[in-house]
């Protein structure tokens, strides 16, 4: 019974996803149910340290606003994104965006270290192999790497759209820095802000107007050069337009891929050790077992890593994607 549970005949079983139960509809796999476990956990922890935090806060003790035990832990990381990762790219805008950053990565680090912990086994064991496919690693699925670069995706564009609205109806200059103090005396006001559908559907037009650039426009329309320069201009705009888009749909594409890729390798190179193990019992069980087993121990301590540093790669980029739309100027 343990040989299949430690390493199947086909490595690749172990990152596949798997239907949990006849009686459950096709969609339902061990993914789908890993992913409602890691948003629970995600939900469950962090708001209620957050309540905590307000409540400890608010009451005025000094004690109660010192972090302790995991929650330093939690408080460090959030605190080490926002300052040290997030802050130099955004900027100002660090405080409108650090919410969704903050969930993000904590919602990929969990998806990668529940995929660590030997669910599937555990429950084969204790219910005598009736139980299949129970856990596994979410992000190890490329149905759920691409859930999340969609919504990054559109969290990016959206970010660049929503950026040339609100300065729309705010009557804020369009070619003002993007700070968001609006009685700073660097913003500039246009004369007339603009009523907020309105603003949206300009925002929305301006956006992807903008989104290739206009090598040819010219300054001013005076004369029939400057008609035809348009005429160019326009030609080449639409060109451009489709590289620019392929190339935003290739970023989420490359987030997507990226962590799909590493969380699965990992985990297929480890049952693929451990398959080493029945496979050559013949020549010596112990002296195959052992050196396998402790191999498979380091590399699930670089597992741990792994699942850390994809979190924090995928939050990075995301972040970077963001800046380049809220900040095209830059």
């Amino acid at each position: 019974m343990f040989q299949p549970i430690l390493a199947s005949s086909d490595p690749m079983s172990h990152v596949l996803p798997h239907r949990m139960s006849e009686s459950l509809p096709e969609w339902f796999t061990n993914h789908t149910f890993m992913v409602l476990v890691a948003a629970t956990v995600t939900g469950i922890v962090l708001v209620r340290m957050g309540r905590r935090v307000m409540l400890e806060t608010t009451s005025g003790t000094l004690e109660g606003m010192v972090p302790k035990g995991s929650r330093n832990l939690v408080e460090s990381i959030m605190q080490y994104l926002r300052n040290e990762v997030v802050r130099p790219i955004l900027g100002d805008d660090t405080d409108r965006f650090i919410p969704f950053l903050w969930t993000l990565f904590f919602f990929i680090l969990i998806c990668n270290l529940l995929g660590l912990v030997p669910l599937d086994p555990f429950f084969q064991i204790i219910s005598g192999g009736r139980l299949k496919h129970f856990g596994g690693t979410a992000t190890s699925g490329l149905s759920v790497t691409s859930g999340l670069a969609i919504i990054a995706f559109l969290v990016i564009q959206g970010s660049g759209i929503w950026e040339i609205t609100r300065k729309l109806w705010k009557g804020i200059d369009l070619h003002s820095n993007g700070h968001h103090d609006e009685t700073s005396a660097q913003v500039h006001h246009a004369p007339h802000p603009i009523p907020l559908p309105l603003a949206l559907t300009m925002g929305f037009v301006l956006y992807w107007w903008n989104f290739a650039p206009h090598v040819f426009k010219p300054q001013q329309t005076k004369s029939l050069k400057d008609a035809a320069l348009w005429g160019v201009d326009i030609v080449f705009w639409m060109f451009m337009l489709v590289i620019e888009t392929i190339g935003a749909l290739v970023k989420p594409f490359a987030l997507a891929m990226r962590l799909f890729a590493n969380m699965m390798a990992g985990h297929v190179v480890l049952a693929s050790l451990l398959i080493m193990i029945p496979a050559v019992k013949s020549i010596g069980a112990v002296a195959i077992a052992v050196p396998t087993l402790l191999g498979c121990v380091g590399l699930s301590c670089l597992e741990l890593f792994v699942a850390l540093l994809q979190a924090y790669i995928f939050v990075f980029l995301t972040c970077l994607f963001i800046n380049f739309t809220v900040h095209p100027e830059h």
